[in-house]
């Protein structure tokens, strides 16, 4: 969300001063030293480094294992549907406001960061928020329960943005989807860790990762053939519904947010193929 803050006024003003090229140069080079520092400063834990063969530290767990369980692909489907309502307003909201909204290409620079703004509170309001709860005594599943459903009920506000009097409202209530999305978005995360190991989870979280990617690749596909065929009205529906259906995907297919419990045998098992999965 910081970087999405900082971009739309440094590629407006980049654009603006020194031509449309290096708008895509600047944010590309950066991205770069970003790989170099992280490549350079990252280390891996002190508790991972002591780590030894023969110790008691948790196994890698394959991706094959993974997707052995219903939980693996709770989480992948929730993220396949609610992960693109970010990406659509990152895509296209500055097409909006320009085309419909008539603002120009300075005011999106101007104001169109404000949104993510309120997405920033959310990230951290959607964490905070879990923490009270847990440490009430309500369990991680009730917590995720209520926490994803504040955040989707603010995403529910997409539905109003066509409808807003003026450009300033529409940027109103965008930061207040992006604030519901984020807050809904901490505690998608935050449950991967609620059912699965530690060794496992950076693995699920790549592969919600690639399914939140491929609806990613679909969503702006159906919101270009919408915007050119009808209008952005229901691409702003869709946006407006898909975290809600994302929730009730991950709490159908993997109810109470159950542990999964994974050894070493049933690791092999998934490997080689002995067995079906887990459904």
């Amino acid at each position: 969300m910081i970087g999405s803050i900082l971009a739309p006024p440094l590629i407006v003003a980049l654009n603006q001063w020194f031509g449309w090229q290096m708008a895509f140069l600047v944010p590309s080079v950066f991205g770069v030293v970003w790989v170099l520092c992280w490549r350079r400063i990252y280390r891996l834990p002190a508790s991972e480094e002591r780590a030894v063969p023969g110790s008691s530290a948790p196994a890698a767990v394959s991706n094959l294992a993974l997707l052995r369980y219903r939980q693996t692909w709770a989480l992948m489907l929730c993220r396949f549907l609610a992960g693109p309502v970010m990406q659509f307003y990152w895509y296209w909201m500055p097409d909006y406001l320009y085309n419909v909204r008539g603002m120009s290409l300075v005011a999106i620079g101007a104001f169109s960061w404000l949104p993510y703004l309120l997405g920033d509170a959310g990230s951290i309001g959607g964490g905070w928020v879990a923490g009270r709860l847990l440490s009430k005594g309500l369990t991680p599943n009730r917590t995720r329960q209520i926490t994803m459903f504040i955040g989707a009920i603010f995403c529910l506000g997409s539905l109003a943005v066509v409808a807003a009097s003026s450009a300033a409202w529409a940027i109103a209530i965008i930061g207040v989807v992006l604030f519901g999305h984020t807050f809904y978005s901490a505690n998608v995360f935050a449950s991967i860790s609620d059912m699965f190991p530690a060794s496992a989870v950076g693995r699920v979280t790549g592969l919600t990762g690639v399914s939140g990617g491929l609806g990613g690749i679909l969503f702006p596909l159906l919101t270009g053939y919408l915007v050119d065929h009808y209008s952005y009205g229901p691409a702003f529906t869709i946006a407006a519904l898909l975290p809600l259906a994302g929730m009730c995907a991950l709490f159908l297919f993997a109810p109470g947010l159950t542990r999964v419990r994974i050894s070493h045998e049933s690791i092999r098992e998934a490997q080689v193929g002995h067995k079906p999965a887990r459904f």
